[in-house]
């Protein structure tokens, strides 16, 4: 398999909020927006599912915060109640 060239990147974009489909997530899981302290347990996930990335510790920072008071209206994670965000394992 051909590596992709570093530097190149991907947008989405969506001109407007409009007609955005509404879907109920499975029983047991939920969806909650950040908390304090989830940038550790954010970082943690990025390092456990990119195992052959360099993923600096600086990551979390570096991606969102300028704005960190906006974080708890833009970035959502979906939990499973049985499993506890600091128990994820990807191995």
């Amino acid at each position: 398999m051909e590596d992709v060239a570093s530097g190149v990147g991907v947008s989405m974009v969506r001109e407007n909020l409009d007609d955005i489909p509404k879907y109920d997530l499975p029983a047991p899981y939920t969806i909650r927006c950040y908390q304090s302290g989830d940038d550790q347990n954010w970082l943690r996930i990025e390092k456990e599912a990119e195992k052959h990335s360099n993923i600096m510790d600086d990551l979390f920072e570096d991606q969102f915060g300028k704005f960190p008071g906006l974080l708890k209206d833009r970035q959502f994670f979906i939990l499973n109640p049985s499993v506890r965000m600091n128990q994820i394992n990807f191995t």
